[in-house]
């Protein structure tokens, strides 16, 4: 019984956790690098099966190339021009989206308008609108930024008006009761409730922006990684 006792305290003490902190950072990296070889060996596949060089590249060639641009500048050039366009894009986006979430939110009329027509639109791709942002911003980079800002705005304004409509009813009443105004309450209660939803929404925008920023760069795009 004793032993027991003392074998479970090493396993819980400071160094079973950190023989455990260790063996689960082994394992993730284990998992990386099995799902590297595995993408690899799948590359490898599609291109001893597409058997086309110029349409399907081997790893190796695309490191080289990789290699060269980077050494030439041409990569750092584009990867800035890219980030930037990410940057503002999605500055803009989430702005628009928390700002709109957060007004739809607490005004009921308003919401029952306007979010009908943001449901319409809200499964539209940022490829689909491509040539309307060629339209109405032209080839340069107005273009590419609403591009970017349609693929981030739509999750952040979800997100803000779910956290929004979903503050505790009770704090809401409380500081109503305490003589709070609408826009007092507002910025003490719900926008603090709020802020694990928006900051969701937020996180999820950055992985929109950038696959957005790729099809903006599809066309007319002198520089840019896309």
């Amino acid at each position: 019984m004793l032993k027991s006792v003392v074998l479970s305290a090493m396993r819980t003490g400071p160094a079973g956790v950190r023989r455990r902190t260790i063996w689960r950072s082994v394992v993730r990296m284990g998992d990386f690098i099995v799902g590297m070889a595995l993408l690899v060996l799948i590359w490898y596949l599609l291109y001893y099966w597409i058997d086309n060089p110029a349409l399907f590249p081997t790893p190796l060639t695309v490191l080289d190339t990789g290699v060269d641009m980077a050494r030439a500048g041409e990569i750092f050039t584009h990867s800035i021009a890219s980030l930037r366009r990410v940057a503002v894009g999605y500055v803009m986006g989430v702005t628009l989206g928390i700002v709109l979430g957060v007004l739809l939110g607490q005004i009921s009329v308003l919401n029952r308008f306007v979010s009908p027509i943001i449901n319409s639109v809200r499964m539209l791709p940022p490829v689909a609108l491509i040539p309307l942002a060629i339209i109405w911003f032209g080839i340069g980079e107005g273009s590419k930024y609403f591009v970017v800002l349609w693929g981030t705005v739509i999750a952040c304004f979800f997100s803000a008006l779910d956290g929004v409509m979903n503050a505790p009813r009770a704090r809401v009443l409380a500081a109503r009761c305490m003589g709070a105004s609408p826009l007092r309450v507002m910025w003490d209660v719900v926008l603090p409730s709020a802020i694990p939803s928006i900051w969701t929404g937020m996180k999820i925008s950055i992985g929109l922006a950038f696959s957005s920023v790729v099809a903006a760069e599809l066309v007319a795009a002198r520089e840019g990684l896309g």
